[in-house]
């Protein structure tokens, strides 16, 4: 049977490996930029959450990377739904963005709070394999179909 759901699945599905090596990638350029406090790992972070969550685009940097990593080193991983995905590389751009503005303002302690929120939560899904922000996207969803 062909119906729009599972074309709908098909269209927007990831694997779960790469999404994983793309959030620890997430966990390294975070801690550089708290390490160094050079906003070149920032801004590389705002663009690829950008064109991931705001433009998405299925090939960025950090996408390609890992996926490269993924077919060279690990056995194919999961196909999972990407919408939620989508929804938190939007969240991801949300702070990018933040810490970027809190950088050019000099509000150190901010940029290293949002900085640090990050790491924590890219840990909880490269590590743990547990997306918070999926959570809020699945909550989301039940809410405008319960209206």
């Amino acid at each position: 049977m062909n119906n729009s759901k599972s074309n709908n699945q098909f269209i927007l599905s990831t694997n779960k490996n790469v999404v994983r090596i793309v959030a620890l990638q997430v966990v390294i350029f975070s801690l550089l930029y708290l390490h160094t406090k050079h906003p070149i790992f920032i801004y590389l972070l705002l663009i690829d959450f950008f064109v991931r969550g705001v433009l998405r685009r299925p090939n960025t940097l950090f996408v390609v990377i890992a996926s490269g990593i993924e077919n060279s080193f690990l056995k194919s991983g999961k196909i999972i739904d990407k919408s939620p995905k989508l929804f938190a590389a939007f969240i991801g751009f949300v702070f990018a963005l933040s810490i970027v503005f809190a950088h050019t303002f000099d509000w150190i302690s901010v940029s290293n709070i949002l900085s640090a929120i990050l790491v924590f939560f890219a840990l909880l899904e490269g590590v743990f394999n547990y997306c918070v922000a999926c959570r809020f996207y699945t909550l989301y969803q039940r809410y405008i179909n319960w209206k």
